[in-house]
This record gives structure tokens, C-alpha cells and sequence, in this order.
């Protein structure tokens, strides 16, 4: 094995230095090297779901020597691909926060997530796997017709829609005009009683919330 003058010299003042002295140096050189690798595994992203589209953010306190990350997403057990790069706006007093809109549709597929950290020396950490199943936390619904025609027939897939409660139209100040029980396929909504504007749908799921669709009449 061959070294160069560089490196020969500095192991020679290295080990010139008092043990203290060498003790602190090594100490140093691995407290950067743990601080840094426990940066990455204390660094987590995150889901949410929108209303056409999957937010994915996440928040880099530091990212000395990091360059961006790649997005890759796996479907339904397939190998990850990626579908986005975001370069680094950080530095290595500062990190940075980022949003990213998956605007692909979908509808019941199980996505999985997960982000290739870059670094300027070429190495690369992944971060944890992030795992949104759609079948289990999304409402489909949508309105029948899609133009003025009334009534309103609404489907959905009631996987997590409380059917022990009436879905309710409301005006915009919240005020309940009428209820309707929960067909097992579809609902119908008929506004043929009341005048064009803007009206509320209130859609009972089973955490406990209300999911809240806009309803126009013209």
C-alpha cells in the first residue's frame, strides 16, 4: 500500500501531538461523522392526502454537503421509481423545509414512498419508507350528472363513510336544509326545490369527522 507525502507528513505530526491531543482530535472527527449520520436517520417525511393529489413534505435540519433529493415511489409492491429531483436550499448552518405534489391519479392502489438523500462526495442515505394504502383511507365520491340536471346522484366507496348517519345538505352559513339516508351505492341529492347558488354536502366517515363537498346549482 503506497501513501503520498501528504498523508505520510500529516500522520507524522498526528502522532507527534501528546495523547490528550490526539484523543480530542479523534473525538472530534467522530463526533462530526455520528452527528452527521444521525442527522439522516433522525430525518423523517411525511403524507398527507389532498384532495386530487398526495403532499409529500419534509424538513432537513441541516444539509452540509447535501445536494437534493430524489422521489421515488413503488406501486402496489413494484420496484421504486423515481418521479421527481429537488435540489438542496439548505446549507451547513441551515436546512430546509419541501413540498412536493403527487398529481398522478390514483385510486386504489397501495403507494409507497421514500426519498434518495444526494451527497456532493457521491454517496446517498435513504430515508424510511412512507406507505399510503388508498383503498383504506379515501371517500370516492363523485356527482352524477356533471352538469346542472338535477337531481344529484352521488356514488362512493363507503369503506369509510358511516352509514348509521344521513349525509345532509347545508346552505354556506352551515344551516341543515335536508337529510338523506346513506343508499348502499349511491345517494340522491335533489335540488329541484331550491334556488342556484352554492350548497354544502355533509358526508359522516368513521373517525368521526365530516367530509365536506361543494355543490353548485346553476
Amino acid at each position: 500500500m503506497h501513501y503520498s507525502f501528504w498523508t505520510v507528513l500529516l500522520l507524522f505530526l498526528l502522532f507527534t501531538l501528546p495523547l490528550k491531543a490526539q484523543k480530542q482530535l479523534f473525538n472530534a472527527f467522530s463526533e462530526d461523522a455520528v452527528s452527521s449520520h444521525n442527522i439522516v436517520k433522525q430525518f423523517q417525511f411525511h403524507l398527507d392526502l389532498a384532495e386530487r393529489c398526495i403532499e409529500l413534505y419534509w424538513e432537513m435540519p441541516i444539509e452540509a454537503n447535501i445536494t437534493g433529493y430524489e422521489i421515488q415511489r413503488a406501486i402496489n409492491g413494484n420496484d421504486f421509481k423515481s418521479i421527481a429531483w429537488i435540489g438542496a436550499v439548505g446549507n451547513a448552518q441551515i436546512g430546509g423545509n419541501y413540498l412536493h405534489l403527487d398529481q398522478q391519479p390514483f385510486t386504489n392502489e397501495r403507494l409507497n414512498y421514500r426519498l434518495k438523500i444526494s451527497y456532493d462526495d457521491g454517496k446517498h442515505f435513504f430515508s424510511e419508507t412512507q406507505i399510503i394504502d388508498l383503498q383504506l383511507v379515501r371517500s370516492y365520491i363523485e356527482f352524477f350528472p356533471t352538469s346542472s340536471v338535477l337531481p344529484k346522484i352521488i356514488t362512493f366507496n363507503n369503506k369509510d363513510i358511516d352509514i348509521t348517519n344521513p349525509i345532509q345538505l347545508l346552505d354556506t352559513k352551515g344551516k341543515v336544509l335536508q337529510s338523506y339516508k346513506i343508499g348502499v351505492f349511491k345517494t340522491e341529492i335533489n335540488l329541484s326545490n331550491y334556488e342556484n347558488g352554492v350548497y354544502l354536502i355533509n358526508i359522516p366517515t368513521l373517525n368521526g369527522t365530516q367530509r365536506i363537498e361543494r355543490l353548485v346549482k346553476q
